[in-house]
């Protein structure tokens, strides 16, 4: 949905997401947006913001994680991946990032 387009369309359809989704979910998008246009800072920016609005959530401590990943901060994927699998049992018990 986003190969090939101008990272101007792609912030637009992530803003957009808000109407769609709550602000957390939009975030996340955004982040995804950010990283997948090289926006490293704003990506891990969006990330880390949707961890601080909703802490208790495991999906935003492991889209962060995936995130930081994406970055190459692989030592602090392992903590906010820690994060979320203290909130969420169900998650894989294997190594993070693998």
């Amino acid at each position: 949905m986003i190969a090939g387009k101008p990272i101007a369309t792609t912030v637009k359809l992530a803003k957009g997401s808000q109407l769609l989704h709550p602000d957390t979910r939009a975030d996340v998008a955004k982040a995804v947006f950010a990283l997948f246009h090289n926006d490293k800072p704003g990506a891990l920016a969006y990330a880390r913001k949707s961890t601080r609005r909703e802490p208790e959530n495991a999906a935003t401590w492991l889209g962060l994680a995936r995130i930081q990943v994406g970055v190459g901060q692989s030592a602090q994927a392992r903590v906010s991946y820690a994060r979320a699998k203290a909130l969420d049992s169900q998650l894989p018990r294997t190594p993070f990032p693998p």
